[in-house]
């Protein structure tokens, strides 16, 4: 027998042929009835059953991706407790790590740095009881592993360098409770005199969705160079404007601040988005402080 590599033969007892001990007899039973109270009785038949780790295999703890503000060049992994397999699931490791991992540019799994989609995984092909993180370009396998789990991505803003700028960092919701939440903030001041929709400067999101409900929201403070004109704010997900927001400058001056905000629930589909926040104006010129008063997109995932 080679547990915990396989299942090894248990070959039965011939009756007449093969000799067991008394003592022998017992302490395997002692045992097995000793694994049936920890356990427990499903009541069914083997054939009916997943495995215990088939169902552990889908859960795992902690591992949350994220970054920290004002740092341009790191990617943080937290405390991970999981099964890791292979692609074909036959083989299954167990890993724990209750340490904070700090990804660098390093630990890229092939190639050189690009703008562009990242995914970072727990990999466990070393002989060890702690998982190595490494992401690539790859959804769905890095180069050079056999044995890894999909946990977290983010979006790289910059070539040849690791540059996660505006923290487009997520993460894998399969089988944990890691928020999937990103932000852009802008904190410049801008404006529009335009009458069709045009991009709101840093307000773009790089996203990947798990295909669970999405919830996007904006909050800003602007004002009109004129009284009694409309500005107009759309969420724009994937180059189409999904819902429109509408203010309008109704007081008799001009120059009068106002706040808008607004929300939009989604099913986007597994996979990578881009999510915008759009504005116009029906005439004039609509300002917003972002110095003052900062704007802000957020999608999060349920």
């Amino acid at each position: 027998m080679a547990y915990p590599e396989d299942a090894g033969t248990i070959t039965p007892l011939v009756d007449g042929t093969d000799y067991e001990e008394a003592a022998n007899v017992n302490n395997v039973a002692t045992a097995l009835a000793t694994v049936k109270t920890l356990v427990g009785i499903p009541g069914a038949a083997q054939s009916h059953l997943a495995t215990l780790l088939d169902m552990l295999s889908d859960n795992y703890i902690g591992g949350r991706c994220y970054g920290a503000s004002g740092t341009t060049d790191e990617v943080y992994v937290g405390a991970f407790s999981g099964i890791i397999s292979n692609a074909a699931g036959s083989i299954r490791k167990p890993r724990r790590i209750t340490t904070v991992t700090t990804l660098t540019a390093s630990d890229l799994d092939t190639g050189a740095m690009a703008e562009g989609y990242y995914y970072i995984y727990a990999t466990a092909d070393a002989a060890a009881s702690t998982p190595v993180f490494k992401f690539s370009a790859s959804d769905t396998t890095p180069t050079g592993y056999t044995n890894y789990k999909r946990v977290g991505w983010f979006y790289n803003e910059t070539a040849s360098v690791l540059d996660v700028t505006s923290l487009f960092i997520g993460n894998i919701k399969d089988g944990n409770d890691n928020p999937n939440k990103t932000k852009a903030v802008g904190i410049t001041d801008i404006s529009t005199a335009s009458t069709s929709y045009v991009d709101m400067t840093d307000m773009e999101i790089r996203f990947v969705s798990n295909g669970r409900p999405v919830k996007v929201d904006f909050a800003l403070t602007s004002r009109m160079n004129a009284a009694n004109l409309q500005a107009m704010f759309a969420i724009d997900i994937d180059g189409t404007d999904l819902i429109e927001y509408v203010k309008d400058q109704s007081d008799p001056e001009a120059d009068i601040l106002h706040d808008s905000s607004g929300i939009w629930l989604e099913y986007l589909s597994a996979g990578e988005h881009t999510i915008k926040l759009q504005w116009k104006v029906s005439s004039g010129t609509n300002y917003q402080d972002g110095a003052t008063y900062k704007r802000i997109l957020t999608v999060e995932e349920a």
